[in-house]
C-alpha cells in the first residue's frame, strides 16, 4: 500500500496536470486556424515537458498510437505505422529492446491526430531521458488534440493540398525516408529526399535488383549486396546502424556517395521490425575534402596557412627574391609582387637590424642561422620576425643563393611578456590575498604535499610561519572525519577526472580545533607543465553560524506565523504578478472562509471588495520597490461565501530580496467588524434622544451645519413643530403620560419619515424635521406644506381617542426653506417666526416663513432660539 505522502504527491501532480490541461485546452480552442499547429506544439511542451514536439502529416490508412524508443543521437523521432492499436490500451507502454551498448535511449510518445481508426497524421513527443511520458500524461495530450481536432483536420487537409504525396518532416534539411520492414519499399519520404534523388535511387535498387539497375559499393569500393546494406543490417541486428558510407554506381550516371543512418521501428512486445527510418546525407564533397587534406603537398600548404610560416629565396647573381604570400603579408608588400629585388626587401627591415641580413660577410658552415629582426610595414607598424636562413656557396667560396623560412612572432613575444606579467601578478595576488591559498603537488613522490602557502592561510590554520606548513601532507590540516573524501578527490584531480572542484569540508588548526571551510580547487601547470593544484580556503564559521541563526529565525517565524491568533499572509512583489498569495496562516484562512492551500497562488484582489483593490495594489507596488506603507489601513475583506468583513491591514516588506528574486510582503490582518459595529452603536446612542429615539440636539446641530454649508441636491426645508397645551397634560396626568405621548410621536415621526426626512427632538415638546431634495420656488413650498400637514396628522394619531385633558393636545408647525444666505441661527430664527405666527393665528396649524410673513412680524419678533437654549 502506498504511503500517505505518495498519495498526496500523486494527488497534487494530478491537480497540477489538470490545471495546466484546462489552460492549454482554452488556448487551443480560442486559437485562430493559421497559428493552430504552433500553439498546439507550445501547449504540448508546457503540458508534458517534452524537448521536441513534431506534427507530421502523412497519408496512412492504418491507425497509430504506439510509444516507441527514441535515441538522442537520431535526427528525428521514429514511430510505428502498422497494425491496429489493441482495444484495451490506446498506447502500448512496452518499449522495444535497446542494444546494451546504446546509452542514448530516451522517451518518445506518438499520439494519433483524428479518430483512432483512421488518423490523418501524428504528433510525436521526444525527450532524451527515459520514462518521461507516462500514460496519464499522454492521455492528457490526447484530450488536448481532441479539442483542436476539428480545426486541426482542416489544417492537415490544407497541408496535404500543397503536396500530393503527403510529405513528412519537410522542414528538415536532411533526407528522411520510411521503408517497409519486409520489402524495403518507400512508404514515406520528405522533400529533401526527393531533391537529393534518394527516393528514385532506392526504388531503382529495390525494384530492379539487377546489374543494369546499378550496384552498391562500400567506402573502399567493394560490392555491397542488398543483404549487407545499412538497412538490412539494422533489420537483422534490431538496432540502429549509424553513418555508414554507401556508394551508388549506375551506368551513365556519376558515382554518388551517401552517409546512411538506419533505425528499425519494432512492434512493442514481439520485437518484429515493421519499418525502417533512414537518414541520408550526401557525403561526396566531404570525402573529397578529406582526400585533399591527406595529400602531402596539400597538408604542407595547409600547415603553412595555419601556422603563418612563409618561405623565401634570394638569388645573388640575378639580385631577385622569390617570396611566398605569407612573407609578403608579414612585410605588407603587394600580394601580386612575387619577385621583389633584394633592395626592396631590405627596405622593409628596420635600419638597426639590417646588419643581421648581410649574408655576404658571413660564410658559415652550411647550417641554418636563426635571426630575429624587425620589419617596418608601409603603415609604420612594426612586426617581429624570426627567420631560419641557409646559405649556398660556389666552388670558389662565393655566396650563390640564400633561402629560408620566416615566422611572425610578434604576438608570441607579446604573449611571453604578458605571461611574465601574469606570473608577477599571480605571485602578488597569491601572497597578498586576504583569502587563504595553497599550492599542492599532484604527481610527485607525495601527492598533496604543500609547495606554497600565503600568510592568510598560515593565520587561518593557526601557525606562526609558512615554514611550519611547507612540505606537509593533506592530513596536516584536514579533519579526520573528512580525510577519506579529501584523498579521493585529490586522486580524481590528479588523474584528470576533475579539473575544478568547489566543496565544503572541515579543516583542523594547529591547536586541534576544527572549523568549517569552503574550498575552491583548480588544476594548473602555471606554465611549467607540472600539474599543480591551487586551493582557495575560506573560513565559513560565521556563515554557518549565520545560517543556523537564520534557520532558527525561520523556525521561530514559522511558529509565530502559523500559530498567530491574528491573520497573517505573505504576498509576492513580483512585477509580473504582484499580490499573489505565497503563504497564509490558519487564522486568516478561517477569516477568509477557505483552507490555506486554497488561498495560496490566488491574487489578493480576489479577497478584496472592488473599491479596495486598486489602493491595495498601489501600496503593494510601493512596498516592493522599497517604499514605506501607509500603516494600518481599513479594508473590506470579501470571504469565499460572499460575506464581507471589516479588517485592519498592516503591510511591510520582508527584508531586501535575494538577487534576481522578487520582494515578499508580510501583511497582518485584524478583524475589526465587531469593533466597528460597537462603535456605530455607541455613536448612535450618543446622537439619539434617550426618550424618543430620534436625533438629539448634537445630531441636529450636525444636520443644520451640513444643510447650510454642504447642502444636498435640491432644496432643504426645516419644519419646527411644537405641541400645544402639552404642559397642561403633564400637570393633570403627570409626566409619565407626557413622556408616553412624546415616545409615540417620536416613533411615528421616525417610521413615517424613513428614507424621506430626518427627525430630531429640539427640546421639551418641540421636534425638528429636515426634508431634503425639494424643488425650488413655489413647488418646494407646496411640498413642504404637504409634509407639515402630515406632521399634524401624525400628532393627532399619536394622541389617540383617549378622553380627558389629553384630547386638547395638538401641534403647530413653522416651516422655513434653506437659502444661500442662511446660517444655523438664521434658519432656526425664520422657522421659529413661522411657528410663532401660526400659534398666534389659533394653533393646530402650520405657517410658511416667506417675505410677507417677515414684513408682518417685523416689530413683534421674539428672540431667536439657538441650539443650546431651545427647549430650556
Amino acid at each position: 500500500m502506498p504511503s500517505a505522502a505518495t498519495v498526496v504527491a500523486c494527488a497534487r501532480r494530478a491537480k497540477d496536470l489538470l490545471r495546466v490541461l484546462v489552460t492549454a485546452t482554452g488556448a487551443v480552442r480560442d486559437c485562430a486556424l493559421p497559428a493552430l499547429l504552433d500553439v498546439l506544439c507550445e501547449q504540448v511542451v508546457d503540458l508534458t515537458g517534452a524537448e521536441e514536439v513534431l506534427v507530421s502529416t502523412v497519408r496512412i490508412d492504418s491507425p497509430v498510437g504506439w510509444r516507441v524508443a527514441a535515441r538522442a543521437g537520431s535526427a528525428t523521432p521514429t514511430w510505428h505505422v502498422g497494425s491496429p492499436v489493441p482495444d484495451d490500451s490506446p498506447l502500448v507502454t512496452a518499449e522495444p529492446p535497446v542494444h546494451p551498448d546504446d546509452e542514448t535511449a530516451g522517451s518518445l510518445a506518438v499520439v494519433p491526430l483524428g479518430p483512432t481508426d483512421a488518423p490523418h497524421g501524428m504528433l510525436a513527443l521526444r525527450h532524451e531521458a527515459a520514462g518521461i511520458f507516462p500514460d496519464h500524461v499522454v492521455a492528457a495530450v490526447r484530450v488536448l488534440v481532441a479539442v483542436a481536432d476539428e480545426r486541426l483536420a482542416g489544417t492537415v487537409e490544407a497541408l496535404r493540398g500543397r503536396r500530393a504525396d503527403g510529405p513528412v518532416l519537410d522542414t528538415l534539411d536532411e533526407a528522411i525516408l520510411v521503408l517497409d520492414g519486409l520489402t524495403f519499399a518507400v512508404q514515406v519520404a520528405n522533400r529533401a529526399a526527393h531533391q537529393l534523388g534518394v527516393v528514385e535511387l532506392v526504388r531503382v535498387l529495390v525494384d530492379g535488383r539487377g546489374a543494369t539497375a546499378g550496384e552498391l559499393v562500400d567506402a573502399h569500393g567493394r560490392p555491397m549486396p542488398l543483404d549487407r546494406t545499412p538497412v538490412a543490417r539494422a533489420v537483422a541486428l534490431g538496432v540502429a546502424v549509424r553513418d555508414a558510407v554507401v556508394k551508388v554506381r549506375r551506368p551513365g550516371y556519376p558515382e554518388r556517395c551517401f552517409g546512411v543512418t538506419a533505425t528499425p521501428v519494432t512492434r512493442p512486445g514481439s520485437g518484429e521490425v515493421m519499418s525502417i527510418v533512414c537518414r541520408v546525407r550526401d557525403v561526396a564533397e566531404e570525402r573529397r575534402s578529406r582526400a585533399r587534406a591527406e595529400d602531402p603537398a596539400e597538408r604542407l600548404a595547409a600547415a603553412q596557412r595555419m601556422s603563418g610560416l612563409g618561405w623565401w629565396e634570394y638569388d645573388v647573381a640575378t639580385n631577385t627574391t622569390l617570396v611566398s604570400r605569407e612573407v609578403r603579408e608579414i612585410a605588407g608588400m603587394d600580394p601580386d609582387d612575387t619577385t621583389p629585388d633584394h633592395g626592396t626587401w631590405l627596405a622593409r627591415i628596420h635600419p638597426d637590424d639590417r646588419s643581421l641580413l648581410d649574408w655576404g660577410r658571413l660564410q658559415g658552415d652550411g647550417r641554418p642561422e636563426v635571426e630575429v629582426f624587425r620589419v617596418v610595414r608601409p603603415d609604420g607598424t612594426l612586426r617581429v620576425v624570426q627567420s631560419w636562413t641557409a646559405r649556398e656557396f660556389d666552388d670558389h667560396g662565393s655566396l650563390r643563393r640564400v633561402s629560408g623560412a620566416t615566422l611572425d612572432v610578434t604576438d608570441r613575444d607579446r604573449a611571453l611578456a604578458a605571461l611574465a606579467d601574469t606570473e608577477d601578478q599571480f605571485r602578488s595576488a597569491f601572497d597578498e590575498s586576504p583569502i587563504g591559498m595553497m599550492l599542492l603537488d599532484l604527481r610527485g613522490e607525495q601527492p598533496g604535499r604543500l609547495l606554497r602557502v600565503n600568510s592568510a592561510l598560515v593565520d587561518l590554520l593557526g601557525h606562526d610561519h609558512e615554514d611550519q606548513l611547507l612540505g606537509q601532507s593533506i592530513d596536516t590540516w584536514t579533519a579526520w572525519q573528512v580525510l577519506p573524501d579529501e584523498l579521493d578527490r585529490l586522486q580524481r584531480l590528479a588523474s584528470g577526472e576533475l579539473v575544478t572542484a568547489t566543496y565544503e569540508t572541515r579543516c583542523r588548526r594547529r591547536d586541534g580545533s576544527v572549523f568549517p571551510a569552503l574550498v575552491t580547487a583548480a588544476v594548473s601547470g602555471l606554465g611549467s607543465g607540472r600539474p599543480l593544484l591551487l586551493n582557495h580556503v575560506v573560513d565559513r564559521t560565521e556563515q554557518v553560524e549565520a545560517t543556523r541563526r537564520a534557520a532558527r529565525g525561520e523556525e521561530m517565524f514559522r511558529a509565530a506565523f502559523d500559530h498567530a491568533p491574528t491573520g497573517m499572509l505573505v504576498l509576492s512583489g513580483d512585477p509580473a504578478r504582484p499580490g499573489r498569495v505565497l503563504r497564509v496562516n490558519q487564522a486568516l484562512a478561517d477569516l477568509m472562509g477557505c483552507t490555506a492551500e486554497e488561498a495560496v497562488g490566488v491574487d489578493i484582489g480576489r479577497f478584496l471588495e472592488a473599491g479596495d483593490r486598486e489602493p491595495a495594489a498601489a501600496n503593494l507596488s510601493r512596498l516592493a520597490r522599497g517604499g514605506v506603507g501607509p500603516g494600518p489601513t481599513h479594508r473590506r475583506l470579501l470571504r469565499i461565501d460572499g460575506t464581507v468583513r471589516d479588517v485592519l491591514a498592516t503591510s511591510t516588506r520582508l527584508g531586501p530580496p535575494a538577487p534576481g528574486e522578487p520582494a515578499q510582503i508580510l501583511t497582518h490582518v485584524m478583524d475589526i467588524t465587531g469593533q466597528l459595529e460597537q462603535q456605530r452603536k455607541l455613536e448612535q446612542l450618543a446622537l439619539s434622544d434617550p426618550l424618543t429615539g430620534v436625533g438629539n440636539r448634537e445630531q441636529l446641530e450636525r444636520w443644520l451645519a451640513e444643510a447650510v454649508t454642504r447642502p444636498r441636491p435640491g432644496t432643504t426645508a426645516l419644519l419646527l413643530m411644537d405641541l400645544d397645551r402639552f404642559k397642561l397634560l403633564n400637570d393633570t396626568l403627570g409626566h409619565a403620560a407626557g413622556d408616553a405621548l412624546l415616545r409615540r410621536i417620536g416613533r411615528g415621526l421616525a417610521a413615517a419619515g424613513e428614507h424621506r426626512w430626518r427627525t430630531a427632538r429640539f427640546g421639551g415638546d418641540e421636534f425638528v424635521v429636515l426634508v431634503d431634495g425639494l424643488a425650488d420656488g413655489e413647488a418646494g413650498e407646496q411640498a413642504a406644506a404637504v409634509v407639515a400637514r402630515e406632521l399634524l396628522d401624525l400628532v393627532t394619531a399619536a394622541r389617540g381617542a383617549r378622553s380627558g385633558p389629553e384630547l386638547g393636545v395638538s401641534a403647530t408647525v413653522g416651516v422655513a426653506l434653506v437659502t444661500p444666505e442662511d446660517d444655523e441661527t438664521a434658519l432656526l430664527r425664520r422657522a421659529d417666526l413661522a411657528l410663532y405666527a401660526a400659534k398666534a393665528d389659533g394653533r393646530n396649524r402650520f405657517q410658511l416663513c416667506d417675505a410677507a410673513l417677515l414684513r408682518r412680524m417685523e416689530g413683534r419678533m421674539r428672540p431667536a432660539p439657538t441650539l443650546r437654549s431651545a427647549g430650556d
